[in-house]
């Protein structure tokens, strides 16, 4: 009631400071700690819940890193940063995310919220934003929304995430000038994450052999995970290449049952053999990954 009767007796609630100062206005506040029911009432006076974004001064928005979002600070970053659910529903309801379809950095700078919802774990707002039209695959810095998912270890919270965001159209393998998602998740040894892209995409062989050759030494369960997607026995015949690069994973991951047959089917596998890891012989690629 006090809140109400400040606002009845014409007490202040815009804000009066300017973005340097990072200080946090009274709606803000309450978006912030979830008083959903304050924020109704500054909306319900008037308060327009995206000034920040409509001024000119601010026309260099977005920002490229998510904490700099949390510090721009306005009612819409801090509900999302804390997880209110209520009061994100609340604001997309009074028009927040159509006030900013145009122009496209102010698209942009809705969309980031997506990468911040994602990297703090709040499915629920998560599911708002994209029903909302936020970009799953908007770009922040180096970054789009799956990469914040893609690293192991995966949990049943991370996989929904992964869920939502392929179903919404994100690109778990696009990449531009950093690694993909999909390559994050190999790197880490992110079993679930990788097995749920396979079951989306296909794959060439010599594109599957490249991901076994890279991660054998260290995620050897993952490796294995992947050799039951090719068809060894045309892969083992198709070229010289694809037989040193199965020999290398044989070697680097410890697989006998792989070597044996690799060994049995051609005798010159070993004299054909050569190393992209730079290894002068398969005998030091042996020793180094301390498969006996």
């Amino acid at each position: 009631m006090c809140v109400r009767k400040l606002l009845e007796a014409g007490a202040s609630f815009e804000d009066t400071s300017s973005w340097s100062t990072q200080r946090e206005d009274p709606m803000t506040i309450a978006a912030k700690n979830g008083h959903v029911d304050i924020v109704r009432m500054f909306l319900d006076h008037g308060r327009d819940p995206t000034p920040a974004i409509n001024e000119p001064a601010h026309s260099w928005f977005p920002t490229s890193n998510l904490d700099d979002l949390v510090v721009f600070g306005n009612p819409w970053s801090v509900a999302v940063l804390e997880g209110h659910t209520s009061v994100v529903s609340l604001l997309i309801e009074r028009g927040f995310i159509k006030r900013c379809m145009e122009p496209r950095k102010k698209r942009e700078w809705c969309d980031l919220s997506l990468c911040l919802a994602v990297r703090q774990r709040h499915i629920p707002i998560i599911n708002l934003l994209l029903a909302g039209g936020c970009d799953p695959n908007i770009t922040c810095g180096s970054k789009v929304p799956l990469h914040y998912v893609a690293p192991a270890p995966a949990t049943s919270t991370t996989m929904e995430i992964v869920r939502l965001l392929v179903d919404a159209g994100a690109d778990p393998t696009f990449s531009s000038w950093v690694q993909s998602p999909f390559d994050l998740a190999l790197e880490t040894g992110n079993e679930p994450f990788v097995d749920y892209v396979f079951k989306h995409y296909v794959f060439d062989t010599e594109v599957i052999l490249d991901m076994v050759d890279t991660i054998a030494r260290q995620h050897k369960r993952l490796a294995s995970f992947l050799l039951k997607k090719i068809d060894l026995d045309y892969t083992i015949n198709f070229g010289t290449g694809a037989r040193s690069k199965l020999l290398c994973v044989a070697v680097a991951g410890g697989f006998e049952d792989l070597l044996e047959r690799l060994l049995a089917t051609r005798t010159s596998v070993l004299r054909d053999w050569n190393c992209d890891c730079g290894y002068r012989d398969i005998m030091a690629l042996a020793v180094v990954s301390g498969n006996i």
